[in-house]
């Protein structure tokens, strides 16, 4: 059943009540029109709880701007939205791009800093974040008495005489809820071996973020530095910046747990972001606090690469290679959470994660 204003609804009960499901809920189409931005499709998504967000599929199929009841969870940068044929390629050309958002994709050849490995050049997180995507679709419609949402899309990162990476994201949110689920399959379509890196940036921001904000971890988790002080309350804005490895516990379904919470909003009532990941694609999380004026934001980021990239993770003998013809999947579940008791909810399902 639905949930909806305070109450459960079978389909046909809500369906009565209105002319069209796009009263409620629904995916509109469009495309930027001005500046930088110019010829950036979007999908602006509504779940019908107060949770709305934008599919970017000029780049990667990411995330951009997140609200629910109208408070951003993401932060956005100066440069906002920039189509990628405007992004600059060389060095940290992908800083000049960085709109920020709810999620940005790295990968599929490297993330983290830029590098030379093995006699290859790769910029700062890769390439994928800059790709449109093609065969883009999506759709609502009733199963059984719940009303899903889906939008798909499939992005290709291929060179002559090297790889053939395909990424096949799959976004999932229904009537009602305050949840998106991302599954990327990355599949290996050409003849030899490849490495497959993959990141994925998410970067909250204030109001989630702000002074009174708490970041928490299962008790198991293990942290690198293990400055817990540091990893795991907020500061104001001009606080210095650090880095932070974790290797967090998986719950009995094989997922990663946390959240950033801030408590504190809107005289108590609350607010923050939770976030849940598949474990065994993504073993570790890199967590960048980044508190300068105009830049407040945290980066809660599941990967498969160490920190220092593609030759950090080759050197470990980290690097996942995909065979010819093989796939796999990533999937990072991300919830609004509105006031206290969602937050409290959520505090005692990461407590309880088993070790």
């Amino acid at each position: 059943m639905v949930r909806l204003y305070g109450q459960d609804w079978r389909a046909d009960e809500l369906r009565r009540h209105v002319g069209a499901m796009e009263q409620l809920v629904g995916i509109s189409a469009g495309e930027r029109t001005d500046g930088a931005e110019r010829g950036v499709r979007t999908l602006e998504v509504q779940t019908g709880s107060g949770l709305a967000f934008t599919i970017l599929p000029e780049r990667g199929m990411d995330i951009g701007e997140a609200r629910l009841n109208g408070v951003p969870l993401a932060w956005r940068s100066p440069m906002d939205l920039v189509h990628p044929s405007r992004h600059e390629r060389a060095g940290r050309g992908w800083e000049r791009s960085f709109g920020g958002g709810l999620l940005a994709t790295c990968g599929l050849d490297n993330v983290g800093v830029a590098q030379e490995d093995e006699g290859v050049t790769y910029p700062l997180h890769g390439r994928i974040n800059h790709l449109p995507a093609t065969g883009v679709r999506h759709d609502g419609a009733w199963v059984g008495d719940e009303y899903l949402l889906a939008i798909e899309g499939r992005v290709r990162q291929a060179n002559l005489y090297g790889e053939n990476l395909l990424l096949t994201r799959r976004i999932e949110t229904r009537l009602g809820s305050d949840t998106l689920a991302v599954t990327d399959t990355v599949a290996n379509e050409g003849y030899r071996p490849e490495p497959v890196l993959l990141l994925h940036h998410l970067n909250l921001g204030f109001p989630v973020l702000a002074a009174t904000s708490e970041l928490l971890l299962p008790p198991a988790a293990r942290s690198t530095p293990p400055d817990e002080a540091a990893w795991r309350h907020g500061a104001a804005p001009g606080a210095a910046d650090r880095f932070f490895l974790h290797e967090l516990p998986a719950d009995p379904e094989g997922m990663a747990n946390l959240a950033l919470v801030n408590r504190a909003f809107d005289g108590g009532r609350g607010i923050g972001v939770a976030i849940r990941y598949s474990l065994r694609s993504f073993p570790l999380l890199w967590q960048w606090r980044h508190l300068q004026p105009g830049e407040y934001v945290m980066g809660l980021e599941p990967t498969n690469a160490r920190p220092g990239g593609r030759r950090a993770t080759r050197e470990a003998g980290e690097l996942r290679i995909l065979a010819p013809g093989e796939a796999e999947t990533f999937r990072t579940e991300i919830t609004a959470l509105r006031d206290r008791a969602a937050i409290d909810a959520a505090a005692r399902r990461i407590g309880g994660t088993t070790g």
